[in-house]
């Protein structure tokens, strides 16, 4: 029997199964690479780097729109040890000067060699001050050379995947080898993953860690998925049911928000046509999860078969490569209704009373085999069950830091454990998230969540759903005070969305809202993968720099912040 592989790059040496395939989905026509002809894309892609140059331990960073193109360029890169670090490209124009930000800090953490991207985006970024080589897939294919690669080993970088920076700046998170098919092996014997059964359906992107893992566990079980471009998802969510039903898919993950759009958008009769009783694993994760949300689209979906047991809440983050627990396979949603006030009190999490309000937390299930989790406090004590404090995990799939970033990386990876920064309780075994750490907001001694009050918010009649933020500051007197900012669907009645979001978090939470602002829509700071960014919206609020249409405060024009 041979080795299991040590690396992702031979892992893709090892791929021969001409029936499986991943299949590229993009303006209606389906593009399918079987898994032998993806490994020679990978190899001309790897020694035409090498051709070029380009040595074992250099980083390059890939920006390719095109799903396919950036898995050749990815795993190419992987096959002869040079580290792929994934870009998002620009999706808005009118957000141009924060992407080139972004790219700017991601070269220089990285120290890229250069860029690989698309011809349009290379006129683009000529225009920039990044004196980096800007080379075409095409280039770097007309490249090779009839060369051996050098095979990375298992301690060596695989990639760099830079966090999304929604609490703070990215850093990019070293994964080996040996962390990422620790990671992946561990998932697929959790997920019990058979080849000749199971079908992944994907509209992730590419540059996130879930859409980039279910790359690697695909390649890892020589198995096949279908990818839908995710631009494709956003307009019309419903292509994502569609595909699963098309091609029996069995396995498909997505953040909470997915769930929420097609619960809303997809239309009785669309759901009457589809059969989604093949659909074993609806993973979810990568925000926070709302057990009303997945009830709402198992309701909608149940029409077409969908069994809701096939939810799978789950957690992870970038440093731990990309899963850190899941919950048993077939059980479905299982959910925790708790004291807000006795939560936010003293951090236990122990049952409502009476007419007190109450606060639902959707269970992730245990850490994966092979793994640890623990709670501790602020001096770092065991927490016993349904005691909030800091999600502590260790294991084989933990990254081994951030690049360049020895600060960061002590703060956060010591003592044998990763120090998650996110909050949250067990109970039996399982894990419970509450919020993070740096994102708490105090008020009086009291701990509120923002996503608790973000979601208050979002129930106002108007307010764009997954468009909103909360947070706190300190005013002049020392006082904190807490802010919401929104988007809005139209403008026609933003002072009355205004002034009804301060109402809503009053009389669902009992929290007085010092300003309650609706900004100009899509204008809300957010990561690449569509999480909220509560830090920047928080210093662009200060800084007057909002695009406000109105404020609870007093309505104003557009353009215009309103803070102190």
């Amino acid at each position: 029997m041979p080795r299991p592989s040590e690396t992702l790059a031979e892992v893709v040496a090892a791929l021969d199964q001409e029936a499986q395939a991943l299949f590229f989905l993009a303006a209606g026509a389906e593009r399918r690479v079987a898994l032998p002809a993806l490994r020679e894309q990978a190899f001309v892609f790897a020694r035409g780097l090498r051709g070029m140059g380009f040595q074992k331990g250099e980083r390059v960073v890939v920006i390719l729109p095109d799903e396919e193109q950036f898995v050749q360029a990815f795993l190419g890169a992987v096959c002869c040890g040079v580290v792929p670090v994934a870009v998002f490209p620009p999706f808005m124009l009118n957000r141009l000067d924060s992407y080139i930000r972004h790219l700017e800090l991601v070269a220089s953490v990285s120290e890229a060699a250069a860029i690989v991207t698309v011809p349009e985006l290379r006129v683009l970024i000529e225009e920039t001050d990044l004196a980096l080589p800007l080379l075409t897939l095409d280039e770097v294919e007309g490249s090779a050379i009839d060369v051996a690669l050098q095979p990375p080993d298992e301690k060596d970088i695989a990639f760099l995947q830079f966090t999304s920076g929604s609490t703070a700046a990215p850093r990019g998170v070293v994964v080996t080898h040996r962390s990422l098919l620790a990671n992946a092996r561990a998932i697929s014997h959790h997920l019990a993953l058979d080849p000749a059964i199971d079908r992944g359906v994907s509209w992730l992107p590419m540059y996130h860690d879930m859409g980039l893992g279910l790359v690697v566990l695909t390649l890892l079980a020589q198995g096949s998925t279908w990818y839908i471009s995710p631009l494709d998802f956003v307009r019309r969510p419903q292509i994502w049911c569609e595909t699963i039903d098309a091609v029996r898919g069995t396995i498909g993950f997505a953040p909470n928000f997915a769930y929420e759009l097609l619960a809303r958008r997809a239309q009785a009769e669309e759901v009457l046509g589809w059969d989604l009783s093949c659909w074993r694993v609806a993973g979810c994760g990568a925000e926070p999860i709302s057990g009303e949300t997945l009830r709402a689209f198992a309701r909608r979906l149940a029409p077409a078969g969908f069994d809701s047991a096939a939810f799978f809440p789950s957690y992870g983050m970038a440093e731990a490569t990309l899963a850190v627990s899941f919950p048993r396979l077939g059980r479905g949603l299982r959910t925790l209704s708790i004291s807000r006030k006795r939560l936010a009190e003293n951090g236990l999490a122990v049952s409502a009373v009476g007419d007190e309000p109450a606060h639902e937390i959707v269970a992730c299930g245990c850490a994966m085999a092979g793994h640890e989790l623990a709670i501790v406090d602020a001096d770092g004590r065991l927490q016993r069950d349904r005691s909030e404090g800091e999600i502590l995990f260790r294991g084989p799939s933990v990254a081994s830091g951030y690049y360049n970033n020895e600060a960061a990386t002590a703060e956060a990876f010591r003592d044998g454990w990763l120090h998650t920064q996110d909050l949250g309780f067990m109970d039996n075994g399982e894990l419970f998230l509450t919020g993070r750490k740096k994102d708490m907001i105090i008020i009086r001694g009291r701990n509120y969540y923002p996503h608790d009050i973000e979601w208050a918010a979002q129930d106002v009649s108007g307010v764009r759903r997954g468009n909103a933020v909360a947070f706190g500051y300190r005013d002049e007197s020392g006082v904190e005070r807490v802010v919401v900012v929104v988007e809005a669907r139209d403008v026609d009645s933003v002072e009355e969305i205004s002034d009804s979001v301060a109402a809503r978090v009053r009389a669902h939470l009992g929290i007085v809202v010092a300003d309650a602002v609706v900004i100009e829509k899509d204008t809300l700071p957010k990561t690449s993968s569509g999480k909220v960014r509560r830090a920047e919206t928080r210093m662009r609020y200060l800084a007057r720099e909002l695009p406000v249409l109105a404020s609870s405060r007093g309505t104003v024009g557009a353009g215009r912040g309103i803070a102190g």
